[in-house]
């Protein structure tokens, strides 16, 4: 299905969230987030069961309000975020090691991205997401404050980036390069989702 987004649960009852292009919303949400909630040790025992199933979450009015240990959803704020290199090609794209890039960011960039290097994976919902994205590759960790750091030192700063991921663009006016890259929040399990559905 086109546009319903994707769920995580943990064994810890948090339920992440990214609900697309606003598939299923309550009230209060804004489209392009991802947000979580915890369910009670009850939900979570339902969800095991198979009495709840992970794809009514997807849709808000479909979870009995009774299984949440927390009134409503709130934005999930990653402990860290991936800032993988990006090669675009004439008909698709692929990863590229991060470290690869580092030497044509601008000065400041590559202080601040230096020797935080570390491999991820990703993870799909779809079926078509060609597995060559899902394969390790190396990106830069980053926590929450650094990631904001390196969002302010990009050409076009964004916030975009604290939903669901985007987009970054430096420039070296020295060495007249331009560089671009994702940064995508990873989730507690430590992988970063690429797609929805």
């Amino acid at each position: 299905m086109i546009h319903a987004g994707w769920v995580l649960v943990y064994a810890d009852g948090r339920v992440i969230w990214y609900p697309d292009a606003g598939a299923g919303l309550g009230e209060g949400m804004s489209r392009y987030a991802i947000v979580q909630r915890r369910l009670t040790t009850d939900g979570l025992r339902l969800v095991r069961t198979g009495a709840i199933r992970v794809q009514d979450f997807n849709q808000a009015d479909q979870v009995p309000t009774h299984v949440w240990a927390e009134a409503g959803y709130r934005l999930y704020v990653p402990a860290e975020y991936a800032v993988c290199g990006w090669e675009q090609g004439e008909q698709s794209g692929g990863w590229v090691d991060a470290t690869s890039v580092l030497g044509d960011l601008p000065p400041a960039v590559r202080a601040l991205l230096r020797g935080t290097h570390r491999t991820f994976s990703g993870f799909s919902f779809l079926d078509l997401t060609p597995p060559e994205l899902r394969e390790s590759t190396t990106c830069f960790a980053l926590t929450t404050e650094a990631a904001e750091d390196l969002v302010r030192l990009s050409y076009q700063p964004t916030l975009r980036y604290r939903r669901d991921g985007d987009w970054l663009t430096f420039v070296d006016p020295e060495k007249a390069l331009v560089t671009g890259m994702q940064i995508l929040p990873v989730m507690p399990h430590g992988q970063f989702v690429l797609w929805g559905g």
